[in-house]
């Protein structure tokens, strides 16, 4: 899990850490309405040859369902509010492989 708990927090280091997942593409969900981080702070991501898609967490789920389920190799880091859950907190999936599913960090 990311230690941030508003999207307003955020901070390049915490996209820097998504960089050496291994994923072909992030997919970010900014919470319950449509954020967007600055560009500079996906930039390790650009360099690494990394998608990023940002999206609202509902939209994030349904799309990682979805490219998960056709064997990509996605990473979903969700934005989790406080209005959502009983505090705000950022959670990261990710494919692992076939056979073990999901691997929440």
């Amino acid at each position: 899990m990311w230690e941030v708990a508003r999207f307003e927090n955020l901070k390049s280091q915490d996209f820097e850490v998504l960089a050496t997942s291994g994923a072909e593409l992030v997919l970010f969900g900014s919470g319950q309405r449509l954020r967007f981080p600055q560009p500079a702070w996906f930039a390790s991501l650009i360099q690494q040859g990394i998608g990023m898609e940002t999206m609202d967490t509902p939209a994030a789920c349904r799309t990682y369902n979805i490219l998960a389920s056709e064997g990509r190799k996605v990473l979903v880091a969700l934005l989790l509010e406080a209005s959502s859950v009983d505090q705000g907190d950022i959670l990261v999936m990710r494919r692992t492989d076939q056979s073990k599913g999901l691997q929440s960090e």
